[in-house]
């Protein structure tokens, strides 16, 4: 059958019935990129390149806080500009970043994943890989 996308309904049945098999877990729900409000339901927008997490884990890095423009607020928190990435799509989270990986090369293959064209693509690249070479594609 494949993929299909879900209509606004269903994101909120689906979040409506993973945030009551979450009460056993514990985990923090989030989506990448969805337009509607799941918070009702105990799921928040998610970012994978995210500022907010940045700042809560590594707050005594100087050199990232200044770059995030972080600065302490009123009360001990922090307070930044966001800084979107403009070319991630409208309801994306994430902020700007550099690539730092190289396409076809994860073995993961994840029917998702925009860094790998083809299963194929990435068997090739992985078969001259050595781990004491400093890239993961031979040149």
């Amino acid at each position: 059958m494949g993929w299909q996308d879900f209509s606004s309904e269903t994101m909120q049945t689906f979040a409506r019935e993973l945030q009551i098999m979450n009460r056993e877990w514990g985990l923090e729900l989030t989506t990448c990129g969805e337009s509607i409000d799941l918070s009702p339901w105990g799921v928040e927008h998610g970012r994978c390149i995210d500022d907010r997490l940045m700042v809560r884990l590594f707050s005594e890095d100087r050199k990232l806080m200044a770059f995030l423009g972080a600065r302490p607020a009123l009360f001990g928190k922090m307070e930044w500009e966001y800084m979107k990435d403009k070319g991630q799509r409208k309801e994306c989270g994430c902020i700007v970043s550099k690539d730092i990986g190289m396409y076809n090369t994860c073995p993961h293959l994840c029917r998702y994943c925009y860094a790998n064209t083809s299963e194929s693509a990435v068997m090739k690249n992985r078969q001259g890989h050595a781990s004491t070479n400093e890239s993961i594609v031979p040149f």
